[in-house]
């Protein structure tokens, strides 16, 4: 029986340039702020799903159980955006009680997602084991991230494919459960995690680009101390304890993220970690 292949993955995905930086004083003094109050989706994460005053749709997340979900959404979808990892535009929305969400755009409407289940779960390898181009490559550069930040809640509704035509884009959503959720970061994430699962099922129907991953690694390694916290200083300070901000700066600066690189580097190339 031949396998059906998702159209659309001819082209290369196209990486973003990195954000521009804002002053934490701006974000801080200036959030964008809820207009409407809409209908809550699904999401575990999720406290509000809102219509904000530049007349954009946002996922909004505060903290919970004490984990610090908005500094981590925030980290990470700005260092994913600095090694090429396409995600959705983000800012600091103020909700009506007062209080400073992490907001995530919505960029998906009902045939997007539609879309995405169908590509992810349709195999893209051919009868000759070869994948769509692009496709692989950008699963693999996510997934690969993911690991670095450990992030243990990723499954197929924190994907979306976008674009028409020949072209499409793999943009990745929710990070809510990384880093600071689980920090220091030591160790990745755990077989019957989640993620891990939900990893093991996509590569076996797109397969793994090993290049594409350490390409990945390789840029996650380039990031230095300095920039990581020029984006932590852009968000509102209340978002993460001085003490944890201190940790982070520290795991950068004394070898720890380095290290994670390396370790990482190695345990995908001997194939101990998947």
């Amino acid at each position: 029986m031949a396998v059906v292949v998702p159209k659309g993955w001819t082209r290369p995905v196209a990486f973003t340039q990195p954000p521009p930086s804002i002053p934490s004083e701006q974000l801080v003094l200036f959030p964008r702020k809820t207009l409407l109050e809409l209908p809550k989706t699904s999401g575990l994460d999720i406290y509000q799903f809102v219509q904000a005053d530049n007349n954009r749709k946002y996922y909004l997340k505060l903290d919970r159980d004490g984990r610090y979900v908005r500094a981590s959404e925030w980290l990470s979808y700005r260092l994913a955006n600095l090694v090429g990892i396409p995600t959705p535009r983000c800012d600091c929305i103020q909700t009506f009680n007062g209080d400073i969400a992490f907001g995530s755009e919505d960029i998906a409407g009902v045939a997007s997602r539609a879309e995405t289940v169908r590509y992810l779960q349709t195999d893209s390898l051919t009868e000759f084991g070869r994948p769509i181009t692009g496709l692989q490559a950008a699963l693999s550069a996510i997934h690969v991230f993911d690991l670095f930040i450990n992030n243990i809640d990723r499954h197929h509704q924190n994907f979306l494919v976008i674009g028409d035509g020949d072209e499409r884009h793999l943009v990745a959503l929710d990070f809510a459960r990384s880093l600071f959720w689980q920090w220091p970061l030591i160790g990745f994430p755990a077989a019957d995690e989640l993620t891990v699962e939900a990893w093991i099922e996509l590569r076996e129907r797109h397969g793994f680009d090993l290049s594409a991953a350490q390409t990945t690694l390789d840029r996650i390694g380039i990031i230095t101390e300095a920039q990581v916290v020029s984006i932590l200083e852009q968000m509102p300070s209340h978002w993460l304890p001085q003490n944890l901000q201190d940790e982070c700066r520290a795991y950068c600066r004394d070898g720890g993220w380095r290290a994670r690189v390396d370790e990482l580097r190695r345990g995908l190339e001997d194939g101990s970690i998947v």
